[in-house]
């Protein structure tokens, strides 16, 4: 009985971490889409502009046709690996933003 007790309690610490990092790092990314979409796509294309849901749907369709963010590091532990993986998806499309701004503001002088 022990035993399932701690099963459980496994399966609902995975489903805490992926609510806590994963839901909250795709809501960045289809913030980021979001925003280059309207500032890029939108001006040259005459497409209307995208909400979260589409821009999720996007991120999570070109995330299956490219490559994948994976740890170089082999010596790095199981925590340190996270932490890197968190900072990656997070600081990766605010970082893309950031850069699409001053391309937009900055790259017509």
């Amino acid at each position: 009985m022990l035993t399932i007790g701690l099963a459980i309690l496994a399966v609902l610490g995975i489903v805490a971490v992926v609510i806590v990092t994963v839901v909250p790092a795709m809501l960045v990314r289809a913030w980021a889409l979001t925003k280059l979409w309207a500032w890029f796509v939108v001006p040259i294309s005459n497409l209307p502009q995208i909400g979260y849901a589409q821009a999720i749907g996007i991120s999570m369709l070109l995330g299956m046709l490219t490559a994948h963010y994976t740890p170089h590091e082999d010596k790095c532990t199981e925590k340190e690996k996270a932490i890197s993986y968190i900072s990656y998806a997070f600081l990766y499309p605010l970082l893309t933003v950031c850069i699409a701004w001053c391309v937009k503001y900055f790259g017509s002088l």
